[in-house]
């Protein structure tokens, strides 16, 4: 059949209606309805029936897939720290594989101090949520303390001087502490100037392997 016969002949069954964004599965339902309680409400409404109400169940079909009020704290936790530390993975490992000698710690500038598309009201809800969590009990923390042990064991892999990743771990931290709890607000000129600044402690330099092997060459050498 030729191109133009082909553009110019219809499916029998009628024009294929667009694909609908699918919807949020049961448990990300419960979990966006936890969410809300909390924010509304506070941690300590948080009940197995509040959620239900909220999320148009009853108390039974909520508990087929969430047993207990700590499952749900859990996997409010689990969601929040999972899909930051999924992000940051993403762009670290695009990193990685360009070559860059401090990939984890560009990753969490390029996270974190891009733009404020991830500064928004919702996020920010939703981070307050987490405080809430972590704070009601210890134990909801471990996830966020995995995490957190396995990006500063990557920054410490990183080619830097040392302190420079420490110090802008802590004050993307810093920044994002402030911005929850309402004490400062993000923008798209601040974002810049704090990347700007962080950026300025970290060295242009080639890779290590690079600077060691030109560190070795005989010019290099027969320059000392």
């Amino acid at each position: 059949m030729s191109r133009a016969a082909a553009s110019t002949k219809r499916p029998t069954g009628g024009r294929k209606p667009k694909s609908a964004a699918p919807a949020p599965s049961h448990l990300e339902s419960i979990l966006n309805a936890a969410e809300a309680v909390v924010f509304r409400d506070g941690m300590g409404s948080l009940t197995l029936d509040a959620v239900a109400r909220q999320a148009g169940l009853s108390k039974a079909g909520l508990l087929h897939h969430v047993s207990s009020k700590d499952a749900l704290i859990d996997a409010l936790v689990q969601r929040q720290v999972g899909a930051w530390h999924s992000d940051f993975m993403g762009r670290y490992e695009a990193l990685r594989a360009k070559g860059s000698p401090h990939a984890a710690i560009d990753a969490m500038m390029s996270n974190c101090l891009a733009g404020t598309d991830s500064w928004t009201e919702s996020e920010r809800a939703r981070n307050r949520v987490l405080v809430a969590a972590l704070v009601h009990d210890e134990r909801h923390v471990e996830p966020l303390r995995k995490v957190s042990r396995h990006i500063e064991r990557l920054i410490r892999a990183d080619d830097l001087p040392a302190g420079v990743g420490d110090a802008i771990h802590l004050a993307v931290h810093g920044l994002w502490f402030q911005w929850i709890f309402g004490m400062g607000e993000v923008s798209a000129s601040r974002l810049r100037n704090v990347r700007q600044a962080l950026t300025s402690l970290v060295p242009s330099a080639a890779p290590k392997a690079a600077r060691s092997a030109a560190s070795s060459s005989p010019r290099s050498r027969g320059a000392r």
